[in-house]
């Protein structure tokens, strides 16, 4: 079977389903699809100041017809793809970087995949509707996008046991955070810290923490961690916590699934869906930063309890949640969907 895989910001999720579907004897190509430097710097800005002057209605693309526009780009490029790979379908990570028209006039199965952080109901139908079938990563736009559309399924994120599996090592940090700042997720470190400061925060834009700056900087080891730095990293914590950049976030990051690959202890901010992958025990769950000082100190008072927590996520993720297994979901739609079409 042959497949071609466009994304744009995520590109960790189709380079590990290019790798899964090449292991099982799949052709797999990887197009990517994120704004280039012309579009993100002086198109979209300049679209964006017309707008908010009343020059243009909201939502208007000065730019349609230039050669070098953003969707023009993508459009040329996946016509180029289709043409060298023959691909048996094609799925878009993020929902729809090219446009109705450039996506109608492909007569091959096409599958759009959400997995943005909030639900906005016009954007998902606007989305969703050129594609063949649909997946989301959230129970909640799964069901507001099943009401206007067909085909929409949920699809949560997977881990690469490749990248993400459990080390050898000794735990010797308390409470780990890979993650950008967010207001959220600093008043969760505050409130960490006030259990322990044997923290470790990895991620971007923490200078604008209120933080005091002694604090910061005992706690702040860098920007940017991947790889195996950041599988050794993980494995090295006591406790890995997890909070979402925004209030009301839909669906499952994959640090949910990342985590628990390595055989960590993950105590994460409560989320809708969880329910629907995880059993109790699988992970550690807050709802107040009362409940999360609590749950810290019991964890890390009690070793075997939080070896019993981190093994359980293991066996749950590498046994269900994989990029083999989000294959054979694919590959069973596929097939449902051939058959479908040669009934018709």
């Amino acid at each position: 079977m042959k497949i071609l895989i466009s994304y744009g910001h995520f590109p960790s999720s189709a380079l590990d389903l290019q790798k899964a579907a090449q292991k099982r004897g799949w052709s797999a190509l990887v197009l990517e699809t994120r704004l280039d430097s012309l579009n993100k710097h002086l198109f979209w800005k300049l679209n964006k100041w017309a707008a908010s002057l009343r020059i243009v209605p909201k939502g208007t693309n000065l730019f349609k017809s230039h050669p070098r526009e953003h969707l023009n780009i993508l459009t040329t490029k996946l016509q180029l793809a289709i043409k060298s790979h023959e691909p048996d379908l094609i799925f878009f990570i993020h929902g729809q970087p090219y446009g109705k028209e450039a996506l109608s006039g492909i007569n091959l199965p096409k599958v759009g995949w959400w997995v943005e952080p909030y639900c906005d109901k016009n954007e998902l139908v606007r989305n969703a509707m050129p594609f063949d079938w649909y997946y989301t990563f959230s129970s909640e736009a799964t069901e507001v996008l099943g009401k206007q559309r067909n085909n929409v399924y949920y699809l949560n994120h997977c881990v690469n046991p490749e990248r993400f599996f459990p080390l050898p090592t000794r735990k010797t940090i308390d409470l780990c955070l890979v993650a950008n700042w967010s207001p959220r997720r600093e008043k969760a470190i505050i409130a960490a810290s006030e259990v322990t400061e044997n923290i470790c925060i990895f991620g971007d834009s923490w200078h604008k923490a209120r933080m005091p700056r002694n604090k910061l900087k005992k706690f702040f080891r860098g920007k940017h961690i991947i790889g195996d730095e950041l599988n050794k990293l993980i494995s090295k914590s006591k406790v890995v916590l997890n909070v979402p950049r925004i209030e009301n976030y839909f669906g499952l990051d994959m640090r949910l699934f990342e985590i628990p690959a390595t055989r960590t202890c993950l105590l994460t901010e409560y989320l809708v869906d969880i329910p629907l992958l995880f059993a109790p025990g699988d992970l550690e769950i807050f709802k107040s930063l009362d409940e999360l000082k609590r749950k810290l100190a019991h964890l890390l008072d009690n070793p075997d309890e939080r070896e019993k927590i981190a093994n359980s996520g293991y066996l749950k993720v590498t046994s269900r949640y994989t990029y083999d297994h989000m294959l054979d979901r694919i590959k069973a739609d596929y097939d449902r969907y051939r058959s479908q079409k040669h009934e018709i």
